[in-house]
């Protein structure tokens, strides 16, 4: 009997040294081991919001719309100047009357060929960028198509989504039957504003095209 009460009292004691190793002997971790965010009492960092929901901009991803489009430069073609532009003006857009508008007539004689440079400096529909700056082209799309209700307009090149100097821009050709002229539109989106390039003729297509061509082509953003 004293036997089997030694043998019990021997396990007891492994049992119990077993414990001790098995739950730590309390010594401090090794010296250089990081603290876990518990340990260290601080959460861990989160990431904020348009890191952690917007994608890069990587071939394929959509363009992001340029803060404004207030700060975007141009050179003004040969050929083309600011004289005889009084009495010159806007057709009702989905965008509003909040706008600057500024136009450099044809020099040759000839009538109200023009390229037009008009800033909306308030868009009176909101936004049609989502929260990473991604345009919404389907928006873009349903305000031209509000823009031909109201402007009586026809449109002579369906909208097309191209990229110049690293912005979406939509390009579109339209005829606008009661003034009788027809104008090459780009619109160019900004957060909160928008810009509307136009090329427009009654006759002298050619030379307008041109300086078309080389007022879009010296776009930069300032």
């Amino acid at each position: 009997m004293k036997a089997r009460q030694l043998t019990c009292a021997v396990l007891t004691l492994l049992l119990l040294a077993g414990c001790g190793d098995a739950a730590g002997s309390g010594d401090p971790p090794p010296s250089g081991a990081a603290p876990t965010s518990s340990e260290s009492g601080h959460a861990p960092t989160e990431l904020p919001t348009d890191l952690r929901e917007c994608p890069p901009e990587d071939k394929g991803e959509a363009l992001r719309v340029p803060d404004s489009v207030a700060r975007i430069g141009y050179d003004v073609p040969p050929g083309f100047s600011t004289d005889g532009t009084g009495g010159l003006g806007q057709i009702q857009t989905a965008e509003g009357d909040d706008l600057d508008d500024t136009y450099y007539m044809l020099d040759r004689p000839a009538g109200i060929e023009n390229l037009a440079w008009v800033h909306y400096r308030t868009l009176a529909n909101g936004p049609v960028a989502d929260a990473c700056d991604r345009l919404d082209l389907d928006e873009v799309l349903a305000r031209l198509a509000d823009h031909n209700e109201q402007s009586g307009s026809e449109v002579t090149m369906k909208p097309e989504l191209i990229e110049l100097a690293g912005m979406p821009v939509v390009v579109e050709e339209r005829t606008y039957p009661s003034v009788g002229i027809t104008v090459v539109h780009h619109w160019i989106y900004g957060r909160a504003d928008m810009l509307n390039i136009q090329c427009q003729w009654t006759s002298h297509e050619d030379e307008v095209r041109a300086g078309c061509a080389e007022l879009i082509g010296s776009l930069r953003v300032g």
